[in-house]
């Protein structure tokens, strides 16, 4: 057997569509919810938006250069890690395969 649930909702589009595309507010059941009107519900939208966002991380600078320790940085790192990788499994190898 399903059973359904009727619940209202409110559906508020942005007027700044920087912010939030729209806003849904499920609305409770009570007689009472404290919200009047549409402009008052726009603003606690924004307000509930502005709460759980967090503000964009800055753009870093794209330089088209990078200093010769950062370039051997990126390359060695993952050659030293493949070659230790590459003999600690041929040590363990070795030692399971001489027993």
């Amino acid at each position: 057997m399903v059973k359904g649930v009727s619940k209202q909702a409110v559906i508020i589009p942005s007027p700044d569509p920087k912010k939030f595309e729209q806003a849904i507010f499920i609305v409770s059941g009570e007689a009472e919810h404290g919200i009047g009107s549409a402009n008052e519900m726009l603003d606690l939208a924004c307000q509930l938006a502005s709460r759980y966002t967090v503000p964009a991380a800055p753009l870093r600078k794209a330089s088209g250069r990078r200093s010769a320790s950062g370039r051997l940085r990126r390359t060695l790192v993952p050659v030293f890690s493949f070659l230790l990788g590459s003999g600690a499994t041929a040590l363990v190898w070795s030692l399971l395969l001489n027993t």
